[in-house]
C-alpha cells in the first residue's frame, strides 16, 4: 500500500508488470516498497480542476470580489477545459507551455492575459506543494509568451508635440 490519498482518504495501492524472471519480479517490488516507503510515491490522484477549487476556498477571504470573479472566469473558460480533468501529478511544465501557446496561437488570447492565466496555475500548483499532493511546481519553470512593447512609431518627437504635456505637469506639483 502507498497510503492514503489525501483528497478521496481512500488507500492508493501500487502495480509494476515486470517480464522476465520470478528473481527479477522480486527485486522490482523490493525497489517498489522502498520508494512507497521513502515517500516518492506520496501525492495524490485529485485532478487540477480539485486542487484550483481548494485553493480558491483557501484564499478567497483575502482576494477582492473582482478578483475572485477573474479567477474563477479564466478558470472556468481557459483553464479547465484544458487540463481541469488531468491529475495534478500529470502535468508537467511542457503540457503548460503548450497550454500558453495554443492560447496565444489558436485562441488569441493576448501575452497579458496568458500571463495571467500562468499565475492563476502557478498559484494553485503552489498549494499542492504545500498540501504535499506533488513534489515540484511545473508551472515554475514555464515559459510564458513574451510582453511585447507598445509601438512608438507614431510618435513624434518635435518641441511643439511635448507644447501640451508642459501644463500637465505643472498642474500635479
Amino acid at each position: 500500500m502507498a497510503g492514503r490519498d489525501p483528497v478521496t482518504g481512500r488507500n492508493r495501492q501500487l502495480s509494476k508488470t515486470v517480464r522476465g524472471s520470478k528473481t527479477q519480479a522480486r527485486q522490482r517490488l523490493n525497489a517498489l516498497v522502498a520508494e512507497a516507503q521513502s515517500g516518492r510515491y506520496d501525492g495524490t490522484s485529485a485532478t487540477f480542476e480539485q486542487l484550483a477549487n481548494k485553493w480558491l476556498d483557501l484564499v478567497e477571504d483575502d482576494l477582492s470580489p473582482t478578483t475572485l470573479r477573474g479567477y474563477r472566469n479564466k478558470l472556468k473558460v481557459r483553464i479547465f477545459p484544458a487540463i481541469g480533468d488531468r491529475p495534478v501529478n500529470k502535468i508537467t511544465t511542457d503540457d503548460l507551455d503548450q497550454l500558453y501557446r495554443g492560447l496565444v496561437n489558436q485562441i488569441g488570447l493576448s501575452p497579458t492575459t496568458v500571463r495571467q492565466i500562468n499565475a492563476i496555475i502557478r498559484r494553485a500548483f503552489r498549494q499542492a506543494v504545500i498540501l504535499g499532493w506533488i513534489a515540484t511546481n511545473p508551472a515554475v519553470n514555464v515559459t510564458p509568451p513574451r510582453m511585447t512593447k507598445p509601438n512608438h512609431l507614431g510618435t513624434t518627437h518635435s518641441p511643439r508635440a511635448w507644447d501640451h504635456l508642459v501644463p500637465i505637469r505643472a498642474d500635479r506639483t
